[in-house]
């Protein structure tokens, strides 16, 4: 029993004295545009599956999602001004399009975009999109500005990070809006028409104001 039990504990010390990660090993994290040449191996399917080349992958080797992209519609005639490139309901990419594990083909999302105060009113406008695909986290970072407010779009930065850690079953959205100008910045959004508590008609409801160079951050994990 001895001679059995000394290659398993030899084993046993090899392993816990071993990285936990061979050099040179590959990491499960991915963060890149999809091009031509990496289409095939990083799309996925799924009932709802919008993704294509020119987006944008991230994956953990657990879950992945696709943002689309940000910028000019490039591919139209000569003399025609492109507008923003649009996907579903947001104005100007950067939104998520695309989401499931990895393996399933099973993208069942239609589109998750980002408005301020809760609506429609304020579209955040994305002009820019990168990838950063260096550990701990793989991220796709879009910025922009939001509209609705009473200061000046180009005032109210907006920054949107999509996330994974490794291990983690889950992708992280981040977004933060910071106030550049020299005044709060205040919207009100639409309600139901009807009576509030007051019993008073609540047709709009203030939304709290953000401070002079002050920063609001939301996240949501999904």
């Amino acid at each position: 029993m001895r001679r059995r039990l000394q290659p398993l504990l030899a084993l046993a010390a090899l392993l816990a004295l071993a990285p936990p990660a061979l050099a040179g090993a590959p990491s499960p994290l991915v963060a890149t545009r999809l091009t031509v040449a990496n289409a095939a191996n990083l799309l996925f399917a799924g009932t709802d599956a919008d993704g294509g080349i020119d987006d944008w992958y991230l994956s953990n080797g657990i879950v992945e999602l696709i943002v689309d992209d940000v910028g000019p519609q490039t591919d139209l005639p000569l003399g025609v001004t492109p507008p923003p490139k649009q996907s579903e309901a947001g104005f100007t990419g950067g939104s998520l399009i695309d989401f499931g594990l990895v393996g399933a083909d099973n993208d069942q999302l239609v589109q998750v975009f980002t408005v301020g105060g809760l609506s429609t009113s304020n579209f955040v406008l994305y002009d820019s999109i990168e990838a950063f695909p260096d550990p701990p986290i793989a991220k796709i970072v879009v910025t922009g500005r939001v509209l609705g407010f009473n200061v000046a779009p180009e005032d109210l930065e907006v920054v949107t990070e999509y996330s994974v850690a490794p291990g983690e079953p889950y992708a992280l959205v981040t977004t933060t809006v910071t106030n550049q100008s020299a005044e709060a910045a205040g919207a009100r959004r639409p309600r139901r028409a009807g009576r509030g508590r007051s019993g008073r008609d609540a047709r709009e409801q203030p939304v709290r104001d953000l401070e002079p160079r002050a920063q609001r951050v939301r996240e949501h994990a999904g």
